[in-house]
Parts: structure tokens; sequence; C-alpha cells
């Protein structure tokens, strides 16, 4: 889901948050270090989190491609916060595409990453636009884990998205994200929500932030 803080419209949700992606606190520590501390919390829920079925790795939604790149953890907990958030972003695109909330997106987003997917379907179906094209989540990570909250830490590569007019299907280009904003680095909050973990807030980082680096090809 390139949508929360990037260039496109989808990308419009990203347009909201990465605005407010460079006030916001980056306390998440070095990558490795966090990655180290959830993995240690992460063993102490295992017990009692069982695995999920898991989403797959590539998901097709009209002309709309989500790709999830590198291996579900091992750990069960880990893996049950990545299924979450996989299955919240196929939630969260494919309800850009129809341009309303399909269900069970509210079970998988909420809080003030609904509010941010309410207003990025009104842009979109203002604007008459739908993204088209293919974006992948890569070197994703939970980096804290809790037993009522985690973060997920991914980087996203939406160069290969644009805009389509839904009506026409005619190729929109000024929808495409600039060259900053075409890899960014984002942290997906995460929390228990109903059974299962559901994002419930969320930051974009993009260049000339220093932290996006990492994210670059």
């Amino acid at each position: 889901m390139r949508c929360g803080g990037s260039a496109v419209l989808c990308l419009s949700a990203l347009i909201l948050v990465a605005g407010c992606a460079a006030g916001q606190p980056a306390s998440h520590g070095a990558r490795h270090s966090a990655s180290a501390a959830a993995a240690a919390s992460a063993s102490a829920l295992a017990n009692a989190t069982p695995a999920p079925a898991g989403t797959p790795a590539t998901v097709q939604i009209g002309q709309y491609t989500q790709e999830f790149a590198g291996a579900v953890p091992s750990d069960p907990a880990q893996a049950s916060v990545i299924d979450g958030f996989r299955q919240a972003e196929v939630l969260w695109n494919k309800s850009e595409q129809a341009w309303q909330l399909v269900a069970p997106v509210t079970e998988f987003i909420i809080g003030n990453a609904l509010s941010h997917l309410n207003q990025a379907i009104a842009v979109d179906k203002q604007q008459g636009i739908v993204i088209v094209g293919t974006d992948e989540f890569f070197m994703t990570a939970v980096t804290s884990l809790t037993a009522n909250s985690a973060t997920v830490t991914t980087c996203d590569n939406g160069s290969k998205l644009t805009g389509m007019q839904k009506a026409t299907g005619q190729i929109d280009n000024t929808y495409a994200p600039p060259a900053n904003e075409a890899y960014l680095l984002e942290h997906w909050n995460m929390v228990r929500h109903s059974g299962h973990w559901a994002i419930s807030t969320y930051s974009v980082i993009s260049l000339p932030d220093p932290r996006a680096q990492s994210c670059q090809p």
C-alpha cells in the first residue's frame, strides 16, 4: 500500500503523512539492536501466539500489485504481527481501488491510520484516480514487540507506481512519485485489536532525510 506518506495519490495518504514525518520523533534506535530487542520480546510471546496461515507474498488488486519481499519470521509471535501488517496493507489497497472502505478493513486499520485512509479515498475519488503498477515492501522487520503493541519497520519501493483515470483507463504520470519519494522508510505502529494485529498509526520518511538512505537502491 503506497498510501500513507508518499507521493502518488494512494500516495495521497502518504502525502499527508510525509509532511508530518519530519516532525515526528524517530526513536527506533539502530535497526539491528531494535531487531534483537524485538526478537527477545517475541520469544516471550511465542507460546501464546499461534503462527498465522499467512498472506500471499504477491497480491493482485485490479491493475495494482502489492509485493511483500522477504520471508515471514520463523518466530510465531513476530509472524503474527507481519501477517496482520500484510492483511491491513491489502485491505487498504482494496479500499483505495474501490473508493470505499472494503470489509473487514476497519478490523485491521484503526484510529489515526483509518482517518488517513478515509482522506486518501476522498482525494482519489475527487480526482477520479486509482493507483496502478507495482508496490514492494522490502527489508521488513518487527522492530518492537510487546503483548499489546508492535512496530513494523519497512522500506517501500513505489518507483513503479503511477495514476490512472478510473473512468477512462488513461494513465496519468503526474501521479507518479518524484525521485525523492520513490523509495521510503516507513514505521507502522500496530496494536492488538479483536484478537489480531491492526495498524493504528504510521510515519513515512523520504529523502533528503538521511534515515531514508538505507532504503535507496
